[in-house]
Formats: structure tokens, sequence, C-alpha cells
């Protein structure tokens, strides 16, 4: 069975409701909230199993990169993501499977959430050229699934997962140029 690393939640005809969980930390710009903790969860409950635990450094990590791929899309001339009615967007941290590194949820017209894993210390890649460090993995799952949101905020009815995934793909290596992860799923995800 072919693992995927994005889990993307295309058509959005099943809006979400995203999780709740205990504990939470803010970027210092105020965009985004990382979720963590007890989490309850009406999708992908199995995630959601046990507390999720995250260090105050990759919680930090988290949130800067997604400061980071929120300004950068911003300067090159993208629309926001929709965030909450508080101009928050929020990303909620699981213990996930290995290679599953994330998911983009449809959450409203327009809008989402993402999933990501709380660490991905037991992420493994085989066979693999390029084995990113779980650091490296976290910050381009960060900038693929939040190029989703934004793809949400301009289209959120099409179902074209082809374009979708390339163009984050795309994104991740405009973002993070040194990280090439994309190239370990290159030949199962577009050839």
């Amino acid at each position: 069975e072919r693992i995927h690393r994005c889990g993307l939640d295309l058509l959005g005809n099943n809006r979400e409701s995203p999780p709740t969980c205990s504990e939470y930390f803010d970027s210092e710009n105020g965009y985004f909230r990382i979720h963590y903790g007890n989490c309850q969860s009406t999708v992908e409950t199995s995630f959601f199993s046990s507390p999720v635990n995250a260090t105050t450094t990759y919680l930090n990590a988290v949130a800067e990169a997604a400061e980071y791929s929120r300004n950068l899309l911003l300067n090159m001339g993208f629309n926001q993501a929709v965030h909450d009615a508080e101009n928050i967007y929020h990303i909620y941290l699981s213990n996930r499977s290995d290679g599953a590194y994330g998911v983009n949820f449809s959450s409203s017209e327009g809008g989402s959430f993402i999933n990501i894993d709380n660490d991905y210390s037991s992420f493994t890649c085989g066979p693999c050229h390029i084995e990113p460090s779980s650091l490296e993995l976290m910050k381009i799952t960060v900038a693929h699934e939040y190029f989703h949101a934004v793809q949400r905020a301009y289209n959120p009815g099409d179902s074209n997962l082809f374009f979708w995934e390339l163009s984050s793909t795309w994104f991740e290596d405009v973002a993070y140029p040194e990280i090439n992860d994309y190239l370990n799923w290159a030949y199962y995800t577009y050839l």
C-alpha cells in the first residue's frame, strides 16, 4: 500500500469541525494558533488517541514556518488564506502515522485548518534519495498545507487534485529550496 504524504481533503463537500485541544500556542504575530495536548476530533481520530506532546522549541518552529509561508505568499501577490473571525489560522498537531505528513481540511466556504505531526521523529524513508530531518519535514509540510489553504480561498469547490498537489509541492521548493523531499515522492505522485 502506497502512503500519501499529503492527505488533502480536496472536495470540501464534507466540511469538518476542527478538533478541540486542551493546549495552544500563538505565533509571534498572532496569525496562527497551534493546538496540541488532549484533543478530541471527528476527523482522523486515531491520530488523537493519546495526548499530543510538543516542546516549546517545536511549537516556535511550527509558528515560524507558518508565518514565513504566509509572508512569502503575500509578498508573491497571493491572496491570504481564510482565517477565523479573529484573523487566526489554526494548525493542529497530532500523532500521525509514518509517511502521513499532514492534511488540510475544509471547515467553511473557503476556510480550512491544518493537521500535521507533533514531531516527525518516527518518520522513515526508504528507499529515499534524500533524507530530510524531522524539522525540515515539518517546514515543508506547513508550507505545502498552508498553500492548500490559499488555494481554497481562491476556489473552494475545485476538485483538480493533480494541480492542487503539484502547485503546493512547487511552493515547498520556493519556500525551502534546500529541502528536496519532494524528489522522494515525485515518481509516485506525478509520473
